[in-house]
């Protein structure tokens, strides 16, 4: 009986190939023929907008330069602003149309990470002197328009003066900038409301602004004073632990009432300016290592192993009153400075 050849790996795998290749021909069919048209009568997906895209949402206002927000807000009725440039933002600081509260609270404690003090106060000097578009009767437009837009301003600065007023501390052009811009273009016109202005600035300036005065439910504990008060003799123990903690708390207080509300946008305290940008923020941070180096420096310099033991778990005890307290940024500085790796290896000391 005849016997073929043994068909080798090498042609089983070209056959295969030819296969495929035979199979990719039919699948794509002749070279000129042209894909199958839609009927005349078939219409777009009702979820697709033209080209294929997604329909835009029909009630969301499209402006150029300005983007809003794809839902409403419910108390106004609205779209918020998203974004949008710096022309854009503050026409619609000062619109004719209506008043946006938030956006303007929103607007007054985000635009120094966007623009300057300066170049505001120009913008809206220059939206205070809106001019009337070419062709359009000066006495109409000032009525619907202009009129309302400078309300606007004036109600924009004095949102800045009380609750922004840092931004003209120490800065003497500024200050200039804005009482020229006051009693230049604003008093002439708005009387009022520039004798206003201009007394809540000078107020501030000078520091005769009421302030929110802090009023205790009680009275201020008694101090728990040390039995002794010759400077040569006292240590860290001879201090009840809820006096060092009261004191602690009562200084960080004062630093952290100082921190101002822009120091916190866009990570100040790390930006190149951070002096400038975040003064107070780092004033607190400094105090935090401070504090946290004086705990490891207090236990690791005590030689004597009961002395350090006493002193170690004196500060655990000023902790404890930190917490109480409520003094978690003094709580968490001793915790760091015990977490040191300094303090750490005292293996005797942990016990």
């Amino acid at each position: 009986m005849f016997k073929g050849k043994k068909e080798s790996k090498k042609d089983k795998k070209k056959k295969k190939k030819d296969k495929k290749t035979s199979k990719r021909k039919d699948s794509s069919g002749p070279p000129n023929e042209t894909p199958p048209q839609a009927p005349q009568n078939s219409f777009p997906s009702p979820s697709m907008g033209s080209g294929g895209n997604p329909p835009p949402k029909k009630d969301v206002p499209e402006e150029e330069g300005i983007v809003f927000m794809d839902e409403k807000d419910p108390a106004t009725g609205r779209y918020p602003i998203k974004g949008g440039t710096l022309e854009k933002l503050v026409e619609r600081l000062t619109y004719h149309k209506y008043s946006d509260q938030k956006y303007t609270k929103a607007f007054m404690l985000t635009f120094r990470s966007f623009t300057t003090s300066s170049d505001l106060l120009d913008m809206l000097e220059a939206r205070f002197n809106l001019e009337a578009p070419e062709g359009e009767d000066e006495e109409e437009f000032n009525q619907r328009i202009r009129r309302v837009v400078r309300l606007r301003v004036s109600l924009v600065l004095k949102n800045w003066i009380e609750l922004g007023f840092y931004d003209f501390i120490g800065d003497e052009p500024l200050q200039e900038k804005f009482l020229g811009f006051v009693n230049e273009h604003l008093a002439p016109v708005m009387a009022a409301q520039s004798n206003t202005l201009l007394k809540k600035f000078n107020s501030k300036l000078n520091g005769e602004d009421e302030q929110l005065q802090i009023q205790f439910s009680e009275k201020p504990p008694n101090p728990v004073l040390p039995k002794t008060f010759d400077i040569k003799v006292l240590t860290l123990t001879d201090f009840h632990p809820q006096e060092i903690a009261r004191q602690l708390t009562l200084i960080e207080y004062n630093l952290f009432r100082k921190i101002q509300p822009w120091e916190c946008i866009n990570q100040h305290w790390m930006a190149k300016d951070k002096d400038v940008k975040a003064p107070n923020i780092l004033a607190m941070i400094t105090r935090f290592n401070d504090v946290s180096t004086w705990v490891q420096t207090t236990i690791v310099k005590t030689t004597d192993l009961q002395e350090r033991i006493g002193v170690f778990q004196h500060i655990l005890k000023i902790a404890e009153h930190c917490k109480s307290l409520n003094n978690f940024n003094a709580m968490m500085e001793i915790i760091s400075g015990l977490n040191s790796s300094s303090v750490h290896r005292l293996k005797n000391t942990w016990g």
